[in-house]
């Protein structure tokens, strides 16, 4: 399972501190979601959410994050 964080805005995935690509396969696999949540609010990011992603993308999970 891959953790990764999404803009919901323009759909980007996070690369790293202000990098973002469109490309899944290119977001920066943070690997857990305590860690992805940490990086959103100690990066002071928005409009972002977590997505869990299996090798099976019928079983990828949302998680909206507020702030």
């Amino acid at each position: 399972m891959k953790v990764l964080l999404r803009n919901t805005a323009t759909n980007q995935f996070y690369q790293g501190p202000d990098a973002w690509t469109p490309d899944e396969q290119q977001a920066l696999d943070v690997r857990q979601t305590s860690r992805a949540v940490e990086l959103i609010f100690d990066a002071g990011l928005e409009h972002v959410e977590v997505l869990l992603c299996y090798e099976d993308p019928r079983y990828n999970i949302v998680l909206p994050v507020s702030r």
